[in-house]
């Protein structure tokens, strides 16, 4: 897809935005028009030219419809424009930081921008309803490195990557896909039959989600809402990184929904070790105390909460039962995707067909 293909929403003094009825993926639509404007050089380059302009500057691409969405480790997403938010933001980073351990908490920031926003819309909106369906604030929590969870199920996930680039700053993308509505029969039946590897939550157990023709207008409203609150935090990221990281250590710690869990990690070699999460370290990694005493860092695995405890954990290696197949994944040292091979942001529902990480 080419950028005359893209309807420009709005622009204002740190956002630029773009809408796509359907694309195949929002990150990949993003990487390429990044790209595209490396190849044409100093001559087609104004995207590239305005990430460089403000370190708060953000490029956000909207799509009502995601046909190829893809999470972490090749699974698909699902996606359509009834009911899911899908979107991309293209922010930036200094070159320099790349090998900073700073850089661990890109993904949680955006998580942490994203829990906010949510927080105020249903706030706002359970103020002026008086059939609200229940507080959020004690719901809304972000499971580590990616997932945005609400009452246990996952509401939505965010894949991050960063994009070559020459120059002083280095494009970073980060895909945000949003449950907003979906009948809770059809959401059970799907997972128990298998068709979502993720027990799913929807933003409607929140607050009313306008259907219809309105749609449209609050999904434009929330992924702006995204991108300013994005902007806000990769300002202050990028004047003090370090500083940041310490305060959304903080923020990652509250929100945190393995705290005090009991889990399983599976390692890249396919070994799989029970034990109670402890805590989120300062280089944004994952502490865990496993079932023979020993605690480890775990910056490269995926994680399964489990319903039981230490006593049906003993003497086994293996993960007794999934919690609704609840996963985290993360890739390498650094919590997002390093690689030049695109993946997209997640879309509707969850993560199609049974997990075999």
């Amino acid at each position: 897809m080419m950028r005359q293909e893209l309807s420009a929403l709005f622009c204002e003094d740190h956002i630029r935005s773009f809408h796509v009825e359907q694309v195949d993926s929002t990150n990949d639509l993003a990487y390429s028009l990044i790209s595209q404007d490396q190849r044409e050089g100093e001559e087609g380059n104004d995207l590239l030219e305005f990430l460089e302009d403000s370190p708060k500057n953000t490029i956000m691409i909207l799509a009502d419809r995601q046909s190829r969405g893809k999470g972490r480790n090749g699974h698909t997403w699902l996606s359509d424009e009834d009911g899911s938010l899908t979107v991309s933001y293209i922010v930036s980073v200094p070159s320099s930081l790349l090998q900073d351990q700073a850089m661990n908490w890109l993904t949680p920031l955006a998580g942490v921008a994203t829990v906010q926003v949510l927080e105020e819309f249903v706030a706002d909106k359970q103020e002026n309803q008086k059939d609200c369906k229940g507080e959020a604030f004690d719901r809304l929590q972000l499971k580590w490195p990616n997932d945005i969870m609400l009452r246990g199920g996952k509401l939505g996930g965010i894949l991050s990557q960063l994009v070559p680039a020459r120059g002083g700053r280095c494009p970073l993308i980060i895909g945000i896909g949003l449950n907003l509505s979906m009948p809770d029969k059809l959401l059970e039946d799907l997972f128990e039959l298998g068709a979502l590897a993720t027990r799913p939550a929807c933003l409607d157990w929140l607050m009313e989600i306008p259907q219809g023709s309105d749609l449209p207008a609050f999904r434009q409203t929330l992924a702006l809402a995204i991108g300013r609150s994005l902007s806000a935090w990769m300002g202050v990221f990028n004047a003090h990184p370090h500083g940041t990281s310490r305060s959304l250590h903080a923020h990652l710690e509250r929100m945190n929904f393995l705290a005090d869990r009991y889990v399983t990690v599976t390692f890249p070699t396919g070994i799989s070790l029970a034990g109670k999460v402890k805590g989120i370290e300062p280089d944004a990694c994952l502490t865990v105390e496993f079932s023979d005493g020993r605690t480890r860092r775990i910056s490269v695995g995926d994680v399964t909460a489990i319903r039981t405890g230490w006593s049906a954990l003993s003497g086994t290696s293996s993960a007794p039962g999934p919690d609704g197949g609840l996963t985290a994944s993360a890739a390498g040292n650094n919590l997002f995707n390093h690689s030049t091979k695109s993946d997209s942001a997640p879309g509707r529902t969850g993560e199609q067909g049974k997990e075999s990480r």
